[in-house]
């Protein structure tokens, strides 16, 4: 092994780099075998290993922020239950209205007491910002609900829905401040890795751009064929040791 770790720096030397790449390991299978029976086997082992490393850096950063992204949405999912079960009321205007509900907190003078149905929150969180018909059930008071308004909205976030006739925002009431700062800080961290979920897609053209850049003096043929099967859906072989060289 301290032979080839020797072997891969020269070829890092003589094709020009100060550090080791992927490159440099084509090196490895003509120097793992003893004798020719074992060269096919192990060339095989080599190869199938060599074609999954040349993408590994990529599909394991993005397998780790979907990972990250799966546990933050959990951790969103679980603290909005927590937000909506410290601002719900029940049966409401003096108990004429059945059910759970959400306060609107607006600046409607002439209807100035307004809840939502927990179960239509819901509903337009679960529509990611598209259009959704609630229901606003509004009075002048506590105690009396004069009418039921039905309007399109889309979520903005738990505290906030947006009117879309009147591209107004109407806040909901939420009890928690400091639960409900905490859910703000998990939606900029989830829109972050979102991003760069997508700027991924980019990633693989970039890193096989930047592979085929870096030149393989020795067996220039076999690495940039790697490179082009690794990075492709068709299966492609290997070119034999002589057309390597």
């Amino acid at each position: 092994m301290k032979k080839i770790a020797q072997l891969m720096k020269a070829s890092a030397y003589y094709n020009g780099r100060s550090v080791v790449d992927k490159p440099d390991w084509v090196v490895i299978p003509y120097c793992i075998w003893d004798d020719e029976q074992q060269e096919e086997a192990y060339n095989a082992i080599f190869n199938e290993f060599y074609l999954d490393a040349l993408t590994f850096d990529v599909r394991d950063k993005k397998n780790r922020l979907n990972r990250e992204l799966e546990e933050l949405s959990q951790q969103y999912d679980n603290l909005q239950e927590a937000i909506s079960n410290k601002s719900e009321y029940y049966d409401v205007f003096d108990g004429k209205l059945q059910g759970t509900f959400h306060r609107i907190l607006w600046k409607d003078v002439t209807k100035p007491i307004c809840f939502l149905r927990v179960e239509d929150l819901i509903d337009a969180r679960q529509n990611k910002g598209q259009a959704t018909i609630v229901e606003f059930y509004y009075g002048e008071d506590l105690d009396n609900m004069q009418d039921v308004l039905q309007t399109e909205v889309s979520y903005v976030n738990d505290r906030t829905l947006k009117i879309l006739k009147t591209g107004e925002n109407v806040t909901v009431e939420v009890k928690n401040l400091k639960v409900d700062q905490t859910a703000s800080q998990l939606e900029r961290r989830i829109l972050a890795v979102e991003q760069e979920i997508n700027r991924l897609e980019t990633a693989f053209p970039d890193e096989k751009e930047r592979l085929l850049s870096l030149s393989c003096l020795f067996f220039n043929n076999r690495y940039y064929l790697a490179v082009n099967n690794a990075f492709s859906d068709e299966n492609l072989s290997f070119i034999n040791e002589e057309q390597g060289h």
